[in-house]
């Protein structure tokens, strides 16, 4: 199986969709706004993907004390009951949430980048702090397009830094900016070494392949078991790590 290809059709499939729908709006005089696509091409093309009983989502995470933002993006387990749903809105307590995805349609520049991942750290730090067991949590920001190119990574890995501040609850563990900008944060090395204290956000150069990667992850994530068993079909034999820009340590408080 040829992973790179596959990757670059998930590129395509989004973009299609992508263009598809905001094709409407010429024909619709009272289209809210262009970023109302957004949330909808991403979650048809992860329903591709996802196992049935995992279900992307928009909606609400509520504790005892207070609630979370709209989260874009809501992976949940359905076998969990829900507080809430009506349509593709729902509201659900910690516990059946497996992931969350801040979903932009452009970031523009550092300012609009460190606006997403603060809403999206403050609803992570929500999440991790009253979920009881089960695993962490895919927290990821995705967005279709961006100026922030390769050339800005070494920017948009201190802003994921400094989005944690210090608190591993905060922690965006993928960013995909645009199609070939790649962000991911290591608990351990890539290359197998076990150590106590890596804990390092690498980016990536990856042409057409940055959505592939992200969703890929996201399912290995949620569905780890298999995806684990079978990381030669589900990612590309030659290691992104050859088409790494940077790296950044987490700085524990």
């Amino acid at each position: 199986m040829d992973v790179k290809a596959h990757f670059r059709s998930i590129t395509q499939e989004l973009e299609a969709l992508r263009d598809r729908v905001r094709n409407f709006s010429v024909a619709t005089p009272h289209w809210p706004t262009d970023g109302e696509w957004k949330e909808s091409v991403l979650r048809a093309v992860l329903k591709g993907y996802l196992p049935s009983h995992i279900e992307p989502l928009r909606g609400f995470v509520v504790t005892p004390n207070r609630g979370s933002g709209q989260i874009d993006l809501l992976l949940y387990d359905n076998r969990k009951p829900v507080l809430f749903r009506n349509g593709d809105l729902v509201f659900v307590t910690p516990d059946a949430v497996l992931g969350i995805v801040e979903v932009k349609s452009k970031i523009h520049n550092r300012t609009g980048l460190r606006e997403a991942l603060g809403s999206l750290a403050d609803d992570a730090e929500l999440i991790r702090t009253t979920r009881r067991g089960g695993g962490d949590v895919f927290v990821g920001l995705f967005s279709y397009q961006t100026n922030l190119g390769a050339s800005h990574s070494e920017e948009v890995l201190k802003d994921l830094q400094q989005t944690a501040n210090g608190r591993r609850e905060r922690i965006i563990s993928y960013a995909c900016l645009g199609c070939s900008h790649f962000s991911m944060f290591w608990e351990q090395p890539p290359n197998g070494h076990t150590t106590t204290d890596y804990n390092t956000w690498h980016s990536y150069s990856l042409p057409d392949l940055a959505a592939g990667y992200f969703i890929n992850n996201l399912v290995a994530t949620v569905s780890a078991d298999s995806v684990e068993n079978n990381l030669n079909v589900w990612f590309p034999a030659i290691s992104k790590e050859l088409h790494k820009l940077g790296s950044e340590a987490f700085k524990p408080a």
